[in-house]
């Protein structure tokens, strides 16, 4: 029977483990902390919220109310932005997905032409850009100015997605290839049916990365979407203005006669914060796995 190797530990490294641990938790206590006040004072009486002062570990009074999401959901656009940026981001991804895939696989053949000089154009993009007014000329002339296009295809693909793809495909043995040539299999066959399966990680990671940037962007729809095309305002959009506008002009249907109606405005903002956060906190966890894996193997292959 094989023995178990057992470790010895010396004092030093003992005290130095606790000590680390020790600050992990710190570290990740004060990351949690102010979504737990968050959380707490949108659940909270919204008038007595208003008045509040200090940190919540409970709701006010011990009680949950869900009066500041009750008021938050009478906005006239709010459910649409929420199918908006539903849609933004789930086209966004799909499409920077594609593209990313078959941007990387070309780059690492070897019998594709000019495939250093079109990584380091790639790789330049990174680094300069046009700058804003070009950005916004661009879309214009291209006619997507207050359409749904015009938040979905500009940001769908960068640079960093396909470099990250590119280090997966070159991961691969070649005998792969070479197997799946003399089977038979054609380009868009090896690459979707044989390429992209090996490299769930890098994928994961890329679609992860896009979801959240997507989800949480508010800046083009900004430059893009103008007052007159509300109905095409993604969620974030939505939020930013209730967070920056009194509660006056959030039109929003707040019950009058209880005073100053800017009292409801910090429940209903803390509100703001937990539904625009609420996909992500959910969909995180079951892509942490891949997410982990994808960044360490393309941080060592790059």
């Amino acid at each position: 029977m094989e023995k178990k190797i057992r470790r010895k530990h010396s004092p030093s490294n003992i005290a130095i483990g606790a000590v680390l641990y020790l600050l992990l938790a710190v570290a990740a206590l004060l990351c949690v902390l102010p979504m737990w006040h968050v959380l707490m004072g949108s659940f909270s009486d919204t008038l007595k919220f208003g008045t509040y002062e200090g940190f919540l570990l409970f709701s006010i009074g011990g009680e949950f109310k869900a009066d500041s999401y009750r008021y938050l959901f009478t906005h006239e656009y709010l459910w649409r932005s929420i199918g908006n940026a539903v849609f933004y981001t789930a086209a966004s991804v799909a499409l920077g997905l594609v593209i990313s895939i078959m941007a990387a696989y070309a780059l690492t053949r070897k019998n594709v032409l000019f495939r250093r000089l079109l990584m380091l154009i790639i790789v330049i993009t990174m680094f300069f850009n046009g700058g804003l007014i070009p950005f916004y000329m661009v879309v214009n002339q291209l006619g997507l100015v207050d359409t749904p296009w015009s938040l979905i295809i500009p940001s769908c693909c960068n640079a960093i997605n396909i470099i990250m793809l590119s280090n997966g495909f070159l991961g691969i043995p070649d005998a792969i290839f070479e197997a799946a040539e003399l089977d038979g299999a054609g380009a868009f066959r090896t690459l979707f049916y044989i390429a992209a399966p090996l490299c769930v990680p890098f994928i994961v990671v890329i679609v992860l990365f896009n979801g959240v940037a997507q989800w949480n962007s508010w800046a083009n729809a900004s430059m893009f979407i103008s007052t007159a095309r509300q109905d095409l305002y993604p969620l974030q959009l939505v939020l930013r203005d209730l967070l920056m506008s009194s509660i006056s002009d959030m039109g929003l249907d707040i019950p009058s006669g209880s005073g100053s109606a800017e009292v409801y405005a910090p429940g209903i903002r803390m509100a703001c914060v937990i539904i625009a956060s609420l996909p992500l906190l959910i969909t995180y966890p079951f892509l942490q796995k891949y997410f982990e894996k994808g960044m360490i193997i393309g941080s060592v292959k790059g």
